[in-house]
């Protein structure tokens, strides 16, 4: 009974298998204590893990998703999904941001917390300020994503969120807020333009490990890179025989 309940919700792998660490610790520690005859939740194995998501916003469903964020009625709530397209930062990290944390003169955006414990600036382009400035503060509260004034910033917005995923045409299902971070360290390592240590640098990624595991190739850019091997073979030989 307990391995149907773990295995049959829709929760990820690495989920499961916290849930399930946490009872098989709770279960030793009753046997050691007399309490149980038996640890049930030994017998369950563990999920193989791969948390890996495949799917991404192309370029144009990034175009569209921002089209339809910028116009939301909800400014606090538009603005954040267009600002973590447009950044690449961690949700959490742009809920947490303040007024304060905002330099406008040298257009950067200052994130005190992070998800490696530290701080880092983010730089902040017209797009970006633009968005920022159509963002109304609220009463005394001191952040930037906010609808109340309470002090707290908006609760995740996933209800605005599934209303421009369902307005662009985009499954909800398929994807989730990181889909966001995920889609931008994508397209910047396909365009060609950027190195990864770039791509690492502004998603402040601990290593750059993480930052080739983001890096999903686009069908287009894999075909290019197959068509540049032969070029680049086809004028190596030319040259030879020159």
């Amino acid at each position: 009974m307990l391995e149907g309940r773990i295995h049959g919700q829709q929760y990820a792998p690495s989920t499961c298998n916290r849930a399930l660490a946490i009872l098989k610790t709770m279960g030793r520690y009753a046997l050691r204590q007399d309490v149980l005859e038996k640890n049930e939740a030994d017998k369950i194995p563990l999920l193989k893990e791969n948390n890996q998501r495949t799917r991404f916003f192309d370029a144009d469903e990034i175009r569209r998703i921002l089209d339809a964020a910028t116009q939301y009625p909800n400014k606090a709530a538009g603005g954040l999904i267009a600002m973590l397209l447009l950044t690449g930062t961690r949700k959490s990290e742009m809920l947490n941001v303040r007024h304060e944390h905002i330099d406008r003169a040298n257009r950067t955006l200052f994130i005190p917390y992070t998800k490696n414990g530290r701080s880092r600036t983010v730089y902040l382009s017209d797009a970006a300020l633009s968005i920022i400035d159509a963002i109304p503060r609220v009463g005394s509260n001191p952040y930037l994503f906010a609808i109340k004034d309470n002090g707290k910033p908006i609760s995740e917005p996933r209800w605005a969120y599934e209303k421009i995923l369902a307005q662009c045409g985009i499954d909800k299902n398929e994807v989730c807020f990181h889909t966001t971070r995920h889609s931008v360290a994508s397209l910047l390592v396909s365009s060609g333009q950027f190195s990864l240590y770039d791509v690492k640098a502004q998603l402040a990624h601990a290593s750059i490990q993480s930052t080739e595991r983001y890096a999903k190739l686009t069908p287009e850019r894999m075909r290019q890179t197959g068509q540049g091997v032969t070029d680049l073979l086809l004028n190596t030989a030319a040259t030879k025989q020159m």
